[in-house]
């Protein structure tokens, strides 16, 4: 069982993809806590509350949810199409050897988090995330540019509150950000691809992280830098860069 969190747009779905092709679909079973949002696209009700507060998202079905799969239990869902605003009728979908867990809240129910075995939480440079999420949600899911920009703003405080407080529970940080001296230019996300990118992954420092850095740099040819953090001696940071 591995569970991703994060803000909307700092990457769930893509790392749940890679994932996926990584242990392979025969394997891997994934669920979305997209799919527990209350309420459709249009519905009024969304103008009292953001997506990323808890109240919004039928946690409980969410958890309950992923605690049978885990189980090795099969669960029926009700998927939310993203590009209709709609949810869809119930599909049924069956455990599997991997289970993978995404969503905004994914790491905040105490008694889901006692069942993963991997925790895991994406980080993003503020503006990076206004970058990609426009670039995702205006041109790949039609919304309006204004909407978009009004909601993320909107959502400031509940970011604060209900997502960044999941951190502290993850094993791995993965916080992406600009290459040094690169400055966003937000107009540009319809012209701009993807702007050169550093990783840095935060974790405990109990994992061979030598033998990683031994690895991205021979066959991927990256910059691979180690530090402890300055918060704690019982964790590091690898900050990655490069052009593959």
């Amino acid at each position: 069982s591995i569970s991703i969190a994060g803000d909307s747009g700092s990457g769930k779905d893509t790392l749940s993809k890679a994932l996926l092709r990584l242990f392979g679909k025969n394997r891997t079973v994934e669920i979305s806590g997209d799919d527990y949002h209350l309420f459709e696209r249009d519905d009024m009700r969304w103008n009292l509350k953001t997506h990323l507060n808890p109240l919004t998202n039928n946690l409980h079905l969410f958890v309950e949810n992923s605690l049978k799969l885990i189980r090795g239990e099969d669960i029926l869902v009700k998927k939310y199409d993203h590009h209709k605003g709609k949810f869809q009728e119930h599909s049924s979908i069956s455990s599997s050897d991997v289970i993978l867990i995404s969503g905004l809240h994914a790491l905040f129910p105490i008694k889901l988090r006692k069942q993963l075995k991997l925790k895991i939480f994406l980080n993003m440079d503020e503006k990076l995330r206004y970058f990609l999420k426009l670039k995702r949600d205006v041109i790949e899911r039609g919304y309006e540019e204004k909407k978009v920009i009004t909601s993320l703003k909107k959502r400031q405080v509940d970011r604060e509150k209900f997502i960044n407080y999941q951190i502290k529970f993850a094993d791995l940080i993965f916080t992406i950000k600009p290459s040094c001296n690169y400055k966003i230019n937000l107009t540009m996300y319809k012209k701009e691809s993807l702007p050169p990118l550093k990783l840095i992954i935060t974790t405990n420092s109990y994992i061979n992280y030598q033998s990683i850095q031994e690895l991205l740099t021979s066959i991927c040819q990256a910059d691979v830098r180690i530090k402890f953090s300055e918060d704690t001696t019982d964790q590091i940071e690898m900050e990655i860069e490069g052009n593959n």
